[in-house]
């Protein structure tokens, strides 16, 4: 008894499909592009966080920013909101966080 062989059309795919991979490609490339230019490089330590606190006493420009006790940034800017009163703390982490991490 012999196999059944497969009936393979030659004929092309849905123009549809092909519309909709098309837009989902630029789509993507056009998000890749808006990261690396809101980011500058594209890494983390390229760009700044904003961190909002109840309480800021003690914390000062250029103290270090920590997570678990380990050094993550530095304070680059502080100032008190004065729509509800809470300090808003500008910091950039260091570049080496990106680093380690993709490694």
């Amino acid at each position: 008894m012999a196999l059944p062989i497969p009936k393979v059309s030659l004929r092309g795919g849905n123009v549809f499909e092909t519309i909709l991979s098309a837009l989902v490609v630029v789509v993507a490339i056009g998000f890749l592009a808006f990261i690396v230019v809101r980011t500058g490089t594209g890494h983390l330590g390229s760009y700044s966080l904003r961190i909002r606190v109840a309480d800021a006493s003690g914390l000062d420009v250029g103290s270090d920013v920590r997570l678990g006790g380990t050094k993550i940034g530095s304070i680059t800017d502080l100032w008190l909101d004065k729509s509800n009163f809470s300090a808003v703390i500008k910091a950039r982490p260091d570049s080496e966080i990106g680093e380690a991490r993709r490694k």
